[in-house]
Order: structure tokens, then C-alpha cells, then sequence
């Protein structure tokens, strides 16, 4: 799937990865000058659905944690939901577990730093509803 080049603000520079729930590209904040993972949800066309949307990125963007990847930017171009995070350099968990022989102490290690950040969350009432290895971004 090919997205432009600009995206309002963002130059956008490549797909990162597509999932069931829309897409995320490496992108520029020209306005800012950093990069930023550009995430483009497929929503329906539901009121509710977009209320929840932007009340979650709101509440995330509130978040602050080392583990929580941080919300700089949520709206709309022409029509097109967005948010705009930070972008971690590093592979996905799913990606490291198979690259790496993990011993006991390190997956331990993994479980609580995730532990960590959930725990924060759901402190200020965020809950993640798409928890899995492809959505953590690990940094060897």
C-alpha cells in the first residue's frame, strides 16, 4: 500500500508495517524536525468509534513512562485520522524472540518492564486493547 509523500505536516519516508487496524509509516514532522511513526487507522465511519479514538490518544498522550511510546499529534487531514508518535528505533517483540535465544532472566526482565508500563496505564485508566508481541517495540 503506497500513502503520498506529504501528509499535512509529515514528509512521509516509509511504510513501517500494516496490521488490522490501518497502517504505520516513518515519517518527518517538518515542523518539528524529528521523526515520528505515523499511525493510520482504518476507522468506521461510527461517531462513537471516532470519540473513543481521539478520547484514548488523548489519554495516552497523558501517559509517561519510559516504556509507553509517547503521542505528539492526533487529528485529521482531508479527512484522514491520525496519530503521530514517537518513533523507537528497535524490532518488534515477535521479531526478537525469534532473532534471539532468550534465557529465563531476560524474558523475566521483558514481562516486567511490559508489567511496568501496563501498570501505569491502567493507573491513570488507559487500557491497551491490542497487547501482543508485534505491537512492543523492543531496542537490543
Amino acid at each position: 500500500t503506497s500513502f503520498p509523500q506529504r501528509f499535512g505536516r509529515y514528509q512521509v519516508l516509509r511504510e513501517l508495517g500494516q496490521g488490522g487496524m490501518g497502517a504505520v509509516y516513518l515519517a518527518n514532522d517538518t515542523k518539528l524536525d524529528r521523526l515520528v511513526a505515523l499511525k493510520l487507522p482504518t476507522l468506521p465511519a461510527d461517531q462513537r468509534y471516532l470519540q473513543r479514538f481521539y478520547r484514548e490518544a488523548q489519554s495516552v498522550a497523558g501517559l509517561r513512562h519510559a516504556g509507553i511510546c509517547p503521542v505528539f499529534d492526533v487529528g485529521d487531514i482531508d479527512g484522514i485520522h491520525h496519530i503521530a508518535m514517537a518513533y523507537i528505533d528497535g524490532i518488534t517483540l515477535s521479531e526478537y524472540r525469534r532473532s534471539q535465544r532468550l534465557s529465563p532472566e531476560q524474558i523475566l526482565e521483558l514481562v516486567r518492564r511490559v508489567g511496568e508500563a501496563l501498570s501505569v496505564a491502567h493507573q491513570l485508566g488507559v487500557i491497551h486493547r491490542d497487547l501482543k508481541p508485534s505491537n512492543i517495540i523492543v531496542q537490543p
